[in-house]
């Protein structure tokens, strides 16, 4: 009997924004794409493991209807037993392998294929090339995603030196022990080095330290794993009659977020798919999430600046320094950053990092107006200027519908219920952005503990019986904090930034 290792080793089941049918019908839209409504959908979703990615779709969307697929006997019923408990009757899990898809499974208006076309054999691939073409509505989209060169090259190399060095260990828990043991030795023996080889080790002896093992065993370690260059898989996708819409990272596609050499370099090349390639060459990019639709379908490459006009706008920028007159809007640990000296665009997006939460055009307008003085004609001039490119460059993120989460914190608030219910299983939580968060385990409990019936001084209250209890500590330069006034103070002071982390993260009802 074949051993199926993700039944052994079971794959982590996690939420992916790219991946979330809102975000792709954003993405085709921009494109010129006329793409069916999110709301009313049908959603299939290859490899979806327990459901971690689609799961929270059906909760959000319960006019749509969701069908997950995955040969991990374990993983569909860990699945099924989730859909149970949050009584959702718009998703089904089924236990079975692309090519054995019956014929009524059709009709998609969105598939979704993250982190499994590299990591199965040739005729597998090939399996869901096909059956995207067949089983996708006429104006439905799909993603897939996959491991790119040239950036995986290298990675690639590293992957063989594991395999080889494994291929005896009976034991996926030993594989992985010693996979990490392999680039450690090579390391150790680059010590004096300073060269690629020895920069690409440790770069990924890091990602094999601060990962978990299911991700090794899987990523690394699996039999198949096999890197495409952009424009192959494109090539691969077209001989299935399908054709290329964009990247679920907008950011990949914009050339002004390249360096100025490469921008110079590649300014007149005027082929998508070209660019891109040139892009990936330059950025040593490892992985794309390749958003397909039918061939023949028209779309449109010169994207008007205008259509943010139809979108919800949630800043990603979290921080502005002022140099003279410039300001400089900037996004910690990316280094993205929009400069600027324009009165208005000043204004707005002050305004946009004040509030922090998602705003329509024309809040957004109203509210700049209200804080600069300035004329309404005048910030959406400069709203139409600026907004595309910081889509574009990952500075804002674009989302067709107003948040389903808190924005404003209640006088009581209440937990999302698909998070109260994962909060009942541990610590990893799906918030309201669909991003997947890992929560410290008394950050948790609090958590948890907001139902909707419990005021700031009810939560305080409980946060002071765990300190009592001996679960919850209080200090002060190293020294437990005694004295009550001061105790209280630091309390809801810990409450207080609680509830605001809860509530900037999407985890609060509205």
């Amino acid at each position: 009997m074949t051993t199926n290792f993700y039944d052994l080793v079971p794959y982590g089941s996690y939420a992916y924004p790219r991946t979330h049918i809102a975000h792709l019908h954003t993405v085709g839209r921009l494109f010129g794409l006329t793409v069916p409504s999110y709301h009313a959908a049908r959603v299939l979703e290859i490899g979806c493991a327990s459901g971690g990615n689609i799961i929270p779709m059906a909760a959000q969307y319960p006019r749509s209807h969701f069908v997950g697929v995955d040969i991990s006997k374990s993983q569909i019923m860990a699945g099924q037993k989730m859909i149970s408990e949050l009584g959702l009757g718009n998703i089904t899990l089924r236990e079975i392998g692309i090519e054995e898809l019956p014929r009524e499974l059709s009709g998609f208006d969105y598939i979704i294929c993250h982190g499994v076309f590299s990591w199965v054999p040739d005729h597998v691939r090939t399996a869901i090339l096909r059956e995207i073409r067949d089983r996708l509505s006429p104006d439905g989209v799909a993603l897939v995603s996959y491991n790119v060169l040239p950036g995986w090259g290298l990675v690639q190399t590293l992957r063989e030196m594991m395999l080889f060095h494994c291929k005896a260990l009976p034991t996926p828990e030993e594989k992985v022990a010693q996979a990490r043991a392999l680039l450690r030795f090579i390391k150790d023996a680059q010590t004096t080095a300073n060269n690629a080889y020895s920069m690409a080790v440790e770069h990924e002896l890091a990602v094999l330290e601060s990962n978990p093992d299911w991700y090794i065993f899987h990523d690394h370690l699996e039999s198949d794993n096999k890197p495409f260059f952009f424009h192959q898989f494109i090539e691969t996708a077209g001989q299935f009659g399908l054709g290329y819409v964009g990247d679920a990272d907008l950011t990949a596609m914009l050339l002004d977020n390249a360096p100025p050499p490469v921008v110079e370099t590649l300014k007149g090349v005027t082929d998508p798919v070209q660019l891109e390639q040139y892009l990936d060459f330059a950025a040593n990019r490892r992985f794309r999430s390749t958003i397909l639709c039918h061939a023949g379908r028209t779309l449109s490459r010169t994207i008007d600046a205008k259509l943010t006009r139809a979108f919800y706008l949630q800043p990603a920028i979290d921080q502005v320094s002022i140099d003279g007159e410039k300001h400089i809007f900037g996004q910690n640990g990316t280094g993205r950053a929009f400069v600027t000296d324009e009165p208005a665009t000043i204004a707005a997006l002050k305004v946009m990092l004040e509030i922090s939460a998602p705003l329509s055009f024309d809040e957004l307008v109203g509210a700049a107006v209200q804080a600069s003085g300035l004329s309404t004609a005048v910030i959406e001039i400069a709203l139409d200027a600026i907004l595309m490119r910081m889509a574009f460059a990952g500075l804002i993120r674009l989302s067709p519908e107003a948040p389903s989460y808190a924005t404003r914190l209640k006088p009581t608030p209440k937990v999302l219920p698909l998070v109260r219910n994962q909060l009942d299983r541990g610590n990893t939580v799906v918030n309201g952005r669909h991003e997947t968060l890992q929560l410290p385990p008394v950050s948790a409990r609090i958590l948890s503990w907001l139902d909707g019936s419990r005021s700031r001084e009810d939560i305080i209250k409980s946060v002071s019986c765990l300190v009592e209890n001996g679960e919850f500590f209080l200090e002060s330069d190293g020294k437990p904090i005694v004295e009550a006034k001061e105790r209280y103070a630091v309390l809801a002071e810990t409450v207080d930034s609680l509830l605001s982390y809860f509530l900037a993260n999407a985890l609060l009802e509205l």
